[in-house]
């Protein structure tokens, strides 16, 4: 089939989960047989092997870097300028508010704008998150096929008909070594082989920033007070460089190691040295920092929301807690190497759902059934 994707950024000029997903599907596509095309305004990535239309002379773009809230609107009207003709499919992966949906149209939704808004911040991010649920609920309205990454989008976009999650990134499943004679996915030596690569001290990772829903003040305030029982414990912050420069002034932060706008090699790295992924979101679409925490071999800890809630069953694959609780679990956690360790090979083993190519034989399945429709009618 030939396939249209429309997503305005791709690494790496963008590092946001839906320009890394955009960018891994189109890949996996490719390695399904499917003819993939991406519009956008980012460069071909190095590692692409879909092509690209570049659409150099966004006049906008320059509105959009000193009013940033107005892409909200711009991108949409761009995308409705664009000539969707010769496609079997054209993938909408955001930003289509504008777009007179057609019978070959499909719009993924990673996540929803009305559970972003609340739990945004400020009130400037409200308004804006705001604008974009006007948007969602839009599209949803106007397109035969739209699809979520997790089952809790539907409440609050009706149409949306099926669920198909995130994936894990190509370097990841080598890395697993996924045996079919292997009944459970993965072997037990593998699994013991990506344990035997973590610190020998205790370690945390966590993603994201300060004051947001991704709640950073909360996770460094925990890591400092596991320090008076694990004094030799470390944590690896990756977060937005703004963010970055300031903490890393801060005496009181020299047990923790910062990152920020690293490659996916880099952050498969960090993730397969810590023991525990700390996720304290308020709210997800997906959460895929778990999936490739888990692909590690990392134990997730993470606070209840929408999204990670459809992936992690707790005390079977990871841990969910209130945040109230989460240092208590960590800290049980850290002194408790077997129990720990059996939670770090169920994630491992339950990661396999999330290869690229489950993923995208899944999407190939939709395509064909519009694909079909849209010639009968």
């Amino acid at each position: 089939m030939k396939i249209l994707f429309l997503h305005r950024n791709l690494p790496p000029d963008s590092y946001t989960g839906v320009a890394i997903q955009v960018h891994r599907l189109a890949n996996a596509l490719i390695a399904q047989g499917q003819d993939v095309c991406i519009y956008t305004l980012s460069k071909k990535p190095i590692d692409a092997k879909y092509s690209v239309i570049c659409l150099k002379d966004f006049k906008a773009a320059k509105v959009i870097k000193y009013f940033y809230w107005f892409k909200r609107i711009l991108y949409p009207l761009w995308f409705k300028s664009l000539n969707f003709s010769g496609y079997d499919i054209v993938h909408i992966h955001g930003d289509g508010g504008f777009i007179s949906y057609q019978k070959n149209f499909i719009r993924t939704f990673y996540g929803t704008a009305a559970l972003e808004m609340k739990n945004e911040q400020t009130f400037k991010g409200k308004i804006a998150q705001g604008i974009s649920y006007f948007f969602e609920r839009n599209e949803s309205q106007n397109c035969l096929w739209n699809i979520g990454i997790a089952p809790h989008i539907k409440e609050y976009l009706p149409r949306v008909q099926t669920t198909i999650p995130c994936m894990l990134p190509e370097i990841q499943e080598r890395q697993l070594h996924f045996d079919q004679n292997d009944p459970i996915g993965i072997n037990e030596m593998h699994l013991n082989l990506e344990l035997e690569s973590k610190t020998s001290f205790p370690s945390l990772i966590f993603l994201g920033s300060r004051f947001s829903r991704k709640r950073g003040d909360k996770a460094v305030d925990i890591f400092l007070s596991l320090k008076a029982n694990h004094p030799n414990i470390k944590m690896t912050y990756i977060g937005p460089m703004h963010e970055i420069d300031f903490l890393k002034s801060q005496l009181d932060y020299s047990n923790i190691d910062f990152y920020s706008g690293i490659s996916q090699e880099e952050m498969n790295s960090l993730f397969k040295k810590s023991w525990i992924y700390l996720s304290l979101s308020s709210y997800e679409g997906f959460g895929l920092g778990i999936i490739e925490a888990m692909a590690m071999g990392c134990l997730v800890i993470s606070t209840p929301n929408s999204g990670t809630d459809f992936i992690l069953q707790n005390q079977k694959n990871g841990v969910v807690c209130e945040i109230e609780e989460t240092e208590k679990k960590i800290e049980f956690y850290l002194s408790n190497e077997k129990e720990r360790i059996a939670l770090q090979n169920a994630g491992l083993k339950y990661s396999k759902n999330y290869r690229q190519e489950v993923i995208a034989k899944k999407y190939i399945e939709v395509y064909e059934k519009i694909k079909t429709q849209s010639v009968k009618k």
